[in-house]
Parts: C-alpha cells; sequence; structure tokens
C-alpha cells in the first residue's frame, strides 16, 4: 500500500526526467545547429575576404597599369617638347647671330652712327 502512495510521485519524476531529456536533446540539436551555422558563416567570410582581396589584387594591377602608360606618355610629351624648345632655341639663336652678323656688316659698310640712329627709332628713343 505504501507502494500506491509513491507511484503518482514517481510517475511525475520519470514524466519530468522525460521531458528533461527532450529538452536536453533539443538545445543539444540547437547548439549542433548554431555550431553549423557558425561554420557556414566563417566559411562565407573567408570566401568574402578572397574575394575582396583577389578584387583589389587585380585592382592594384590595373591601377599600375594606367600608372604606367600615364608615366610613357607624359615621358613622351616632355621628351616631344624639349626637343621642339631645344629647335626653337636653335633657331632663335641663329637669327640673333645672322641679325647681329648683319649689323655689324652694315655697321662697317654705312657707318656706325647711322645704324646707332636707326636701332634707336626703332626701340622707341
Amino acid at each position: 500500500m505504501e507502494i500506491d502512495k509513491f507511484q503518482p510521485f514517481v510517475l511525475d519524476l520519470y514524466t519530468q526526467l522525460g521531458q528533461v531529456q527532450r529538452d536536453i536533446g533539443s538545445l543539444t540539436a540547437g547548439q549542433q545547429a548554431m555550431a553549423e551555422q557558425l561554420r557556414q558563416q566563417e566559411t562565407q567570410m573567408r570566401e568574402s575576404e578572397s574575394r575582396i582581396i583577389h578584387a583589389m589584387d587585380q585592382f592594384e594591377v590595373r591601377l599600375t597599369a594606367r600608372v604606367d602608360k600615364v608615366e610613357s606618355d607624359l615621358s613622351g610629351r616632355i621628351q616631344s617638347t624639349e626637343d621642339k624648345l631645344s629647335v626653337l632655341k636653335d633657331r632663335v639663336n641663329r637669327v640673333v647671330w645672322t641679325t647681329g652678323g648683319g649689323g655689324v656688316v652694315l655697321g662697317l659698310a654705312l657707318g656706325w652712327k647711322p645704324m646707332l640712329a636707326r636701332a634707336a627709332s626703332l626701340l622707341g628713343t
């Protein structure tokens, strides 16, 4: 008869133990699912990082190529400009020396005073 007193208690205890085991099972399954989600997210992060690094490397290569092309173009333009300036400098020197030589020849032929007077009138003095 005393067993009859404990029977509801034992049944409740088994019921509660069963519920605890189910809760533990669901928590364990939830923890495993969370761990799997975490692994998937880590994998996605690594893939994203890899894609970003690859894109940055490609951008750097393209940027370097563009900078090299601009430097090459500018070097060519600078060289061309320097060549043109050199040609102009040579022409100006020839004109100055030719004019100076012509002035000396005219000065010797016509005399210096008329030449200086003409040069002064051209300069506005």
